[in-house]
């Protein structure tokens, strides 16, 4: 999970033409996957906030 943070601020870095952001939505999927309580685990509800707003402007 702590990978699609590191994506995240990553694709930050770069142009906005050039964001690709889908190496954020598997690493999301992986931390849904093995969280104790999967998309109710307290971490991954903070990550899909962090997609919500990607998603939001438009990025994803």
């Amino acid at each position: 999970m702590q990978l699609a943070y590191v994506y995240i601020e990553s694709e930050g870095n770069k142009s906005e033409e050039s964001r690709d952001y889908q190496k954020v939505i598997d690493n999301y999927n992986l931390a849904v996957q093995y969280a104790p309580n999967g998309e109710n685990t307290a971490e991954v509800v903070q990550l899909r906030g962090k997609i919500d707003e990607l998603e939001s402007n438009g990025w994803i």
